[in-house]
């Protein structure tokens, strides 16, 4: 085969995944989603912001209770705005893709989502913020231990032997601004863009799992800080290497390392009932991106294939910046999948067997 041959080839099999995968995102375009079938999202939601406020009011005060919820229903507006400035040529691109006609089809069950996100963030950020006055942090030695006895070391060293700072910088955006469009917008999404039930709630209780399940109750679990916290919480030197590292690469100038000295900050003076807090096992941030992945998969091979790839980034940088233990992203991985799995196979027998099958919407 001759070189043009190999490169029209490469380019028509390019076009025909991108066809493909505008050919799921416009599929049922025309289907309007009744706003019932994600009542429920929004009431457990709403529920959860009020279980948070009660926990936060219980520990601190009920000053300290307003400034955290509204602090983060702010700043996930704030982050919403920023977001769909810096992909407005994305979601233009989308727009024409999907058309006007499918979201005004949509638009209650939309605006349902949208209203649930904000409070679920809310209330996200009050119960991370008071975890450590439930528990103290404990887990961190342990972790640390399991984490060199399964990789025959600190996975850090290996991660920053494999690139340097310069080139793992670039891969931040990944870890930061993308990785919040599936966080905080991936229920919208889901309702904007599939027409399956079934596959809609099965997704959105997996998006539940992963900031209330393994962010609250298996967090609390395993409360940790994690590498990049480790030697201040606990003194020595045992992560000195990796601060070295990420210092002399100019981490301080970045928003994750703006960050993570935000977060000490706020912990250090005891103020972190008012900012998002600090806890390492399980990552949410690999549980979010694990959820996104699965979706893809669930979608389009090609699309699986992108969401696998951006799972390995989100993990291989998990490590990197020194947030998380690879187990922590290896437990969140774990548990992600295995509720997939039984959602999927509980859906599978309620499609199979009539009597079983879903519900009418409320």
């Amino acid at each position: 085969m001759t070189p043009d041959a190999r490169a029209t080839g490469a380019i028509e099999g390019f076009a025909a995944m991108i066809g493909t995968a505008i050919a799921h995102l416009r599929r049922g375009a025309d289907e309007p989603f009744e706003a019932g079938v994600v009542s429920w999202f929004l009431r457990f939601a709403l529920i959860y912001l009020v279980a948070a406020m009660v926990a936060v009011g219980c520990l601190v005060d009920f000053q300290s209770m307003v400034s955290p919820a509204l602090g983060g229903g702010s700043r996930f507006f704030h982050f919403i705005r920023d977001v769909l400035l810096g992909i407005f040529p994305v979601l233009l691109v989308l727009f024409f893709v999907i058309g006007w006609q499918r979201i005004r089809l949509r638009g209650a069950a939309l605006a349902k989502v949208f209203v649930a996100c904000v409070a679920l963030q809310t209330g996200f950020t009050m119960m991370k913020s008071v975890m450590p006055m439930i528990l103290p942090f404990f887990a961190d030695p342990f972790l640390a231990d399991l984490d060199e006895a399964l990789h025959g070391g600190a996975p850090w060293v290996w991660a920053h032997g494999l690139i340097g700072m310069g080139e793992g910088q670039r891969l931040f955006l990944a870890y930061t601004k993308i990785w919040g469009v599936w966080a905080l917008l991936f229920p919208v999404l889901l309702v904007l863009l599939d027409s399956d039930r079934a596959r809609v709630k099965r997704f959105l209780v997996l998006y539940l799992v992963a900031w209330v399940v393994i962010g609250n109750v298996l967090a609390l679990s395993g409360l940790s800080v994690g590498p990049i916290f480790y030697d201040r919480l606990l003194g020595g030197e045992r992560f000195a290497g990796l601060i070295e590292v990420l210092e002399d690469g100019g981490i301080g100038q970045t928003v994750i390392g703006m960050t993570q000295q935000a977060l000490w900050e706020l912990y250090a003076t005891g103020n972190n009932y008012i900012g998002p807090g600090i806890s390492a096992f399980p990552s949410v941030h690999v549980a979010v991106a694990g959820v996104a992945a699965i979706y893809l998969a669930e979608r389009s091979r090609w699309l699986g294939v992108a969401g696998l790839l951006y799972l390995a980034v989100v993990l291989f940088l998990s490590v990197y910046t020194g947030y998380h233990y690879a187990v922590d992203g290896y437990a969140s991985i774990a548990v992600v999948g295995l509720v997939w799995a039984a959602l999927k196979r509980r859906d599978g027998r309620r499609a199979a067997d009539p009597a079983g099958a879903m519900a009418p919407a409320e």
